[in-house]
């Protein structure tokens, strides 16, 4: 017998999951292979953000099954890597993923990676660096986030290094983009899940803790192809808003949020499945980075990105600043290199 679980995580959030690197692999068999490759289908057609398309792939797993394609495939591991190709192979949507478990999850732990906020550091000409490796939940990251934005607030531009961000809950990545706004809130992005009435919105909060970065001072966004899920939705909100430069690679293309079930049989094999039910859409561009990414406005390699933003940082102060400030930027600037 085949039993089922749901776990909701919203906009890919997939870093609580036990790594399938670490996880002894085990056999399964054909019947347990053909009723896991069935209630995926069915779960995909009941679930997937886009009801036609959601069929279309789980008639092309039903077809699969029926076809003996899984057959083959006695290690569990292998199954797991098959099923995640063949759910991504009708529309390409990166966020379905199926991994080998042997039991769901625990919820994050109070010191996972400094809650997202790995390093904050103030660099030459006085400008500010912030690596965002996660994006958790804010009643999880706020503390960390709150003092990373407080000991960079007096920089003069402020570069955020989310290279590595595979990307994580919604109230997380709002909260951040609420330091880089005012007084007035802002509308960030919409979340529209499947069979919903109305869409989920996303704003700023004018009354983060610690005091905001403001909207004025010079922002840079550093990504590149591993950028992902609500990473890419950062990127994305303050781009439309004109709020900060995007410098380096486009990033991963993810727009949809979904859920996690859990399918296992009784010999204790279990299956990890990340169902893409939801989309986003910004309420300026009145569209999402699905399968493009985000583009960024100057083009670096991920090697680069930190350090073509910096270039673009100390030119941007310099052209405006005056006296022994002027002087501190060009001799910061040099250090690259690089002239008035």
């Amino acid at each position: 017998m085949l039993r089922l679980s749901s776990l909701v995580i919203p906009l890919g959030m997939s870093l609580f999951a036990q790594s399938p690197s670490v996880i002894p692999d085990r056999p399964i068999d054909r019947a347990s292979r053909s009723q896991i490759g069935l209630d995926v289908a069915k779960a995909v057609s009941e679930l997937y953000v886009y009801p036609d398309v959601g069929e279309q792939i789980a008639m092309f797993l039903r077809e699969q099954v029926k076809d003996g394609a899984y057959d083959p495939m006695t290690s569990a591991k292998a199954f797991a890597k098959a099923l995640t190709a063949d759910l991504r192979s009708v529309n390409h949507d990166l966020h379905f993923e199926a991994t080998y478990s042997v039991a769901a999850p625990d919820p994050p732990g109070p010191n996972t990676w400094n809650f997202g906020y790995v390093k904050a550091e103030v660099l030459s000409g006085n400008i500010g660096y912030l690596e965002v490796v996660a994006f958790l939940p804010r009643k999880l990251a706020q503390n960390a986030a709150a003092a990373a934005m407080m000991f960079l607030a007096n920089t003069d531009a402020l570069i955020i290094d989310l290279r590595a961000n595979r990307g994580g809950a919604p109230d997380g990545v709002s909260f951040l983009c609420s330091y880089l706004f005012g007084d007035n809130p802002v509308h960030l992005n919409d979340l529209y899940w499947r069979n919903a009435d109305r869409p989920v919105e996303s704003w700023t909060d004018p009354k983060v803790p610690g005091g905001r970065y403001g909207p004025g001072k010079p922002v840079y966004v550093l990504t590149s192809r591993e950028t992902f899920s609500g990473a890419e939705e950062f990127a994305y909100d303050v781009q439309q808003q004109k709020r900060a430069k995007i410098v380096g690679e486009p990033t991963g293309g993810g727009s949809h949020p979904g859920l996690v079930r859990y399918f296992s049989d009784d010999s204790g094999n279990q299956f990890r499945v990340f169902i893409p039910c939801g989309r986003a859409v910004n309420p300026i561009s009145k569209k999402d980075w699905e399968g493009t990414g985000v583009i960024p406005d100057i083009r670096a390699s991920p090697p680069d990105a930190q350090r073509t933003a910096q270039v673009d940082a100390l030119r941007t102060l310099l052209a405006n600043a005056i006296g022994n400030r002027k002087q501190a930027l060009a001799v910061a600037l040099a250090e690259f290199g690089q002239k008035e």
